[in-house]
C-alpha cells in the first residue's frame, strides 16, 4: 500500500478547499429574485427535473425565441411590402439639355416668346426660345426631322449648309451653347441681331 506523502496530502487538501462549495469569499451566482422563487416553487411541487436547469440557458433560450420571433414578424412585413420584388426602372426617354422637345407652340409663338424674354432681360429665355422657332422652323421645311433624343450637334450635320436659314441655325446654336453650357454672358444685341435673321427667314418661306 503506497501512503502519499504529508505535503502532497497537504497540496490536495488546499485544492479541495479552494473550490467554490467550500469556499464562502466566492460567492455564487445567484439568479434573479423571481427566477429563485419559481425554482424553489417548482421544487416544492415536486417537479424536479426543472429544479436545476442551468440560469444562463435558460434566459439565453429566452433571448433567442424572443429574436427569432421579432425577426419573423419583420420578414413578414417586409415580404407583404415587396421587398423582395425587383423594382422596375420608369422607361424615360434620355434627352440632353440641347435637345429639341415636341413643339408645345407654333414657330411663330415661339419667337413672340424670345421677344418677351429678351425685353424683360431674360438672355437665357430668349436664346432658348429662339433656337425652339429655328428648329420648328427648319423641321416644317424638311429641313430636319425633330426627335426628342437629338442633340444641336446632330441637327447641324442634318441639315444642309445651302439653306438660307442654316447661317442663322448655326449662330443660334453657339449662342445657345454659349449662355447655358459654359455660362457666358452673351450680348443683347446678338441676340436681338439673331432673331431679326430669324424672323426674315421664316417671312420669306
Amino acid at each position: 500500500m503506497i501512503v502519499p506523502e504529508p505535503a502532497e496530502i497537504h497540496q490536495y487538501a488546499e485544492q479541495i478547499l479552494r473550490r467554490p462549495e467550500f469556499n464562502a469569499a466566492v460567492e455564487k451566482p445567484r439568479a434573479p429574485g423571481w427566477l429563485q422563487r419559481l425554482l424553489e416553487w417548482l421544487a416544492t411541487h415536486r417537479i424536479h427535473p426543472l429544479v436545476n436547469v442551468n440560469v444562463g440557458t435558460i434566459l439565453l433560450i429566452a433571448a433567442g425565441a424572443a429574436l427569432a420571433l421579432i425577426l419573423a414578424f419583420w420578414l413578414r412585413g417586409y415580404i407583404k411590402s415587396g421587398g423582395f420584388q425587383p423594382r422596375r426602372r420608369e422607361a424615360t426617354p434620355s434627352q440632353p439639355e440641347d435637345a429639341a422637345p415636341a413643339a408645345p407652340v407654333s414657330a411663330r409663338e415661339s419667337l413672340r416668346m424670345a421677344g418677351a424674354a429678351l425685353a424683360a432681360g431674360d438672355a437665357r429665355g430668349a436664346i432658348q426660345a429662339l433656337l425652339r422657332a429655328c428648329l420648328d422652323h427648319l423641321g416644317s421645311r424638311g429641313a430636319i426631322t425633330l426627335e426628342r433624343w437629338k442633340t444641336n450637334t446632330i441637327y447641324l450635320h442634318e441639315c444642309s449648309p445651302s439653306l438660307p436659314s442654316y447661317g442663322v441655325f448655326r449662330d443660334l446654336a453657339s449662342a445657345h451653347n454659349d449662355i447655358v453650357y459654359a455660362h457666358r454672358s452673351v450680348d443683347v444685341q446678338r441676340i436681338g441681331a439673331l432673331m431679326n435673321a430669324l424672323a426674315r427667314q421664316m417671312e420669306s418661306a
